[in-house]
């Protein structure tokens, strides 16, 4: 099965001064740009409309869908026109071109703007919302004083879940929603990859005593959440001993979830779980998990239905059973909800906040076996000494044929090259493969999520060979060679400097992908690759 996977277009929006707002492109596959914010200049109208679509949401309007488009064109041409819009169109092409989606990552700090509906974002030129497409995902970025994290989990992946309908609330429809979770991880579940277990009684000292383990990766709520805004902050209601509801607050939920090292993803089903205060960018429930450094929340804005969400559960975890990342399951749950109710618009309350640099939260039994799994033999070790022979040599053994003499590595070591490692690659390897682009593309998200976590001093310009080596390893032509001696160059400075890229880095050059790609070049590259990681 070949992943999907996604270049990213991180966007921030910041503070100008005098009321205006600066919009950049921070990196993307088109580059960087910048321009200001363009609102309308009449605000008070756009917030008309707004009220007028969150009235036809709540009653079912038939007008509700022209007016989230009105809307979402508003806020899309306020982010991208001019280089801004360019930056967009030409990093869609480039995500096209490499068999990949483009995740846009947005960083929206102000407060004030933060709560606006971000996920309605609709392109008129392509006449479509963005957001509804699992080749756009929608993420929203909170920056907080935590290192990003990898979802990406050895199976099984522990799930939890906590369904909660007080006695004292509005009754919800929990047995069906956890009904049809069952049905949609039915797959995984017996082929033993994940495991699914709910909270009884669905009490806070419950789920206390629960969480001790330190065993759950993924926590799913389902019950009622609401947004005070009296104290301004988030709460979430499960059941006192008496079956009535017991609040808590978002502090009070992330000091509980936030001491679980295990925890990557959280699923708040209930409404209004990321409403937030225009005062505080953490106010919100899913602000206040992301504030604890919690790689992955998935909540929702403002209120929503029983149905709604029950629909948005099961098509959420139907695609993570298909090995889709989170940010890609969440756009196939919002195009299931726009599916099930064509006048409602709740397709749009489920927000992502995203920190992992890769949404994959599990990979397919199937990779285990692929050519591109580094946990088997490295390629280069079934490299035969002679073109004719079969077997592989021993590292460091004679290569036969034609031979120079090359300086490979920050020592500068003499080691003999072969003329015909190209057909000796290809005798071993084959051509390339459908998810070669995937494979590279998980390890180098990877190695960025180690980055993030580095010493700041050195950060900076490790991100800056990382892209050296990804430009030579993902940005070729199918018959272009790439530069062995920036590969090698920049190879050497990570190794040196940040040595906890190691392991990382090891894993990446072991790919049968890569080998393939390395083929094309000449066999200096692939000794220098013998010599730094035949361990």
């Amino acid at each position: 099965m070949s992943a999907l996977t996604y270049q990213t277009l991180e966007l921030a929006v910041n503070s100008g001064g005098a009321g205006e707002y600066v919009v950049a492109v921070l990196n993307s596959p088109a580059g960087q740009a910048r321009g200001a914010l363009a609102l309308p200049s009449d605000m008070s109208r756009f917030q008309q409309l707004l009220a007028a679509l969150d009235d036809a949401r709540l009653n079912f309007s038939a007008q509700a869908p022209s007016l989230a488009r009105e809307a979402g064109a508003v806020l899309f041409d306020a982010l991208f026109h001019d280089e801004l819009r360019s930056a967009w169109d030409v990093s869609l092409r480039v995500a096209k071109d490499r068999g990949q989606g483009l995740r846009l990552q947005l960083r929206v700090n102000p407060p004030e703007l933060a709560l606006m509906p971000w996920e309605l974002l609709f392109d008129e030129q392509a006449g479509a919302f963005v957001g509804l497409s699992r080749h756009t995902p929608i993420v929203r970025f909170l920056e907080v004083n935590a290192p990003s994290q990898t979802l990406t989990l050895e199976p099984p992946v522990n799930l939890l879940g906590v369904a909660a309908s007080p006695a004292d609330l509005e009754t919800l429809d929990i047995d069906r929603e956890k009904q049809r979770m069952a049905q949609a991880l039915a797959g995984p579940i017996d082929a033993g990859l994940l495991t699914l277990t709910w909270l009884e009684p669905p009490t806070w000292p419950a789920l206390q005593a629960a969480l001790q383990a330190d065993r759950w990766h993924v926590i799913h709520f389902i019950g009622h959440a609401e947004f005070n805004r009296y104290d301004g902050t988030g709460e979430m209601a499960l059941h006192d001993a008496a079956g009535l509801a017991a609040r808590r607050s978002a502090m009070q939920l992330a000091h509980l979830l936030g001491d679980l090292h295990s925890l990557r993803l959280i699923v708040l089903n209930a409404c209004q779980s990321a409403a937030g205060h225009a005062a505080g960018r953490f106010s919100s429930m899913a602000g206040a998990l992301v504030q604890r450094g919690l790689p992955a929340v998935v909540a929702m804005q403002y209120p929503v239905s029983d149905d709604a969400a029950t629909e948005f559960s099961r098509a959420f975890y139907a695609a993570l059973a298909n090995f889709y990342p989170v940010d890609g399951a969440v756009a196939e749950a919002r195009k299931a909800m726009n599916l099930a109710e064509p006048a409602s618009v709740e397709w749009a309350t489920p927000t992502l906040h995203l920190r992992a640099p890769d949404g994959a939260l599990f990979q397919p039994a199937v990779e285990e076996a692929s050519m591109n799994n580094p946990q088997s033999a490295p390629w280069w070790t079934r490299l035969p000494d002679d073109p004719g022979q079969a077997g592989g040599p021993s590292p460091g053994g004679n290569v036969s044929g034609d031979v120079i003499i090359a300086s490979v590595g920050s020592g500068a070591r003499n080691v003999a090259i072969g003329k015909n490692i190209t057909q000796k690659i290809h005798a071993v390897l084959g051509p390339s493969q459908p998810d070669d682009p995937a494979a590279i593309a998980n390890r180098f998200a990877q190695l960025y999520a180690v980055l993030a976590g580095a010493d700041p001093a050195r950060r900076e310009e490790g991100a800056y060979q990382l892209r050296r080596l990804e430009e030579e390893l993902t940005g070729l032509d199918e018959d272009e060679a790439p530069r062995s001696r920036t590969i090698m160059k920049a190879g050497d400075w990570l190794l040196e400097n940040l040595p906890e890229l190691g392991s990382g880095l090891g894993e990446l050059f072991g790919l049968a992908a890569v080998g393939r790609i390395l083929g094309r070049s000449d066999g200096e590259v692939v000794e220098w690759v013998r010599l730094r990681f035949d361990q």
